[in-house]
């Protein structure tokens, strides 16, 4: 069954809701899962608390030295905890009468789901202000006291980039919805968080949802689930699905069995008509495009220096939310050669040499540091190895920073004042 996650993607294709699915582990996901984790144990166990099991958290995840130390320090920096009182991971499903019900399960799999159910969430954080939510003796849920407002918060360790903004953003209205409903709350406030600095980074809402737009709220989910239905009704009969390509096809977990990617695959080899439902590659189809592929790669510059002309010709490419494709100017650190040799002569020693290539690398310095590490039995110290490395060759003057050009999709930023004034002029 399709959940709250997922919402948005299916609202996007619609058809992708009756294909079967094929779920995958990344390290982005390992460490996103141990940032919700570790700001669940914020709320129960208090802030020290939760950071001094930090480190046995990342070993439960298995996350590397470097992802370890980015998580770190992204959660050592944030200094907002949940208000006492709050609800953490909490897991309700939306039923087909549009109740709804505390369930067992999350992170998208939700076991033994009761009869009626539509829709399952996760729901990583909520809490009423100015009064908390109230639990009565016996009862299987809070109440929000009358004239508080709920706020339903979701935690994002990724970039905002792959994130809709929390007015068109559906999961988060899901969970506001369910949230709502589960504790009688008339006054709601969907809100998108993402740790950082201080108190991290928070896209919310200018005023809370009363009952009208919570309603509207409610309707925008249930058109989305209707939509499922009526997908599902054609799979089964054989009918083509409204399958719609997109950015979003990235991270889709039905790639795999999608005709929209794979159909004209399957009709070129086959020559029969192309499938509507599900088509998978057979091992013979992806052999033959495996064989393709010198041709296919030998077209991609052509197709990219085509989008580099239109961009520079009409401007950048609106790929819808905010997002557009066309350069982009960022910062690379660029080491040093010659200024940098000292430096990795003192700390690596004989290895110093591998590293030291026509260009200096992170990448050879990291393959240098891990062979030297495990010639001489040291573990656990390859990041802070790193870390010290490049603040050393920042002090030698051997890290500099110049700017360079990326051709993706991204977020432009918004111009400074100073900047906004000087272009209006």
């Amino acid at each position: 069954m399709n959940s709250a996650s997922g919402l948005q993607h299916i609202a996007a294709c619609p058809g992708s809701a009756a294909l079967a699915r094929a779920g995958h582990v990344t390290r982005a996901a390992d460490k996103g899962t141990a940032g919700h984790e570790h700001m669940r144990m914020r709320a129960e166990l208090g802030v020290d608390d939760a950071v001094a099991q930090l480190d046995e958290l990342f070993a439960r995840y298995d996350l590397d030295e470097q992802d370890a130390h980015w998580l770190k320090r992204r959660l050592m920096r944030f200094e907002w905890s949940p208000p006492v009182g709050a609800v953490c991971e909490t897991s309700l499903c939306l039923m087909h009468d549009g109740s709804v019900r505390r369930v067992e399960g999350g992170q998208g799999s939700y076991p033994d789901l009761p009869a009626g159910a539509v829709l399952p969430g996760q729901i990583d954080l909520m809490w009423a202000e100015p009064a908390p939510l109230v639990w009565d003796m016996g009862e299987e849920r809070p109440a929000c006291p009358e004239n508080s407002v709920l706020w339903v918060a979701d935690y994002k360790f990724g970039q905002d980039r792959y994130v809709h903004t929390v007015e068109r953003n559906l999961q988060t209205t899901a969970y506001t919805v369910m949230a709502a409903k589960w504790t009688g709350a008339k006054l709601a406030v969907p809100a998108i968080i993402y740790p950082g600095p201080g108190d991290g980074e928070w896209d919310t809402l200018a005023a809370p949802w009363g009952e009208k737009q919570l309603a509207e709220a409610d309707l925008r989910v249930a058109s989305v689930l209707a939509e499922v239905e009526v997908q599902k009704l054609a799979a089964a009969e054989g009918r083509a699905l409204r399958l719609v390509e997109g950015r979003h096809c990235e991270f889709c977990e039905a790639q795999s069995w999608c005709p929209a990617k794979t159909a004209l695959l399957k009709t070129v080899v086959s020559g029969e008509a192309a499938p509507l439902g599900e088509a998978p590659l057979t091992e013979a189809e992806a052999a033959y495009w495996v064989t393709q592929l010198r041709l296919l790669n030998g077209i991609a510059p052509r197709v990219t220096a085509a989008l580099k002309a239109y961009v520079e010709a009409t401007g950048p490419i609106d790929l819808g939310d905010g997002v557009v494709w066309g350069p982009v100017e960022e910062r690379k650190s660029i080491i040093v050669a010659e200024q940098a040799r000292e430096v990795l002569e003192d700390e690596l020693g004989e290895h110093a040499r591998s590293a030291m290539q026509v260009k200096v690398t992170k990448t050879a310095i990291d393959d240098a540091i891990r062979v030297k590490h495990a010639e001489e039995g040291i573990k656990k110290q390859k990041a802070a190895t790193m870390r010290r490395i490049m603040a050393r060759l920042g002090e030698e003057g051997a890290l500099v920073h110049e700017p360079r050009v990326e051709w993706k999709a991204h977020r432009p930023k918004k111009a400074e004042p100073e900047q906004q004034l000087e272009e209006a002029s």
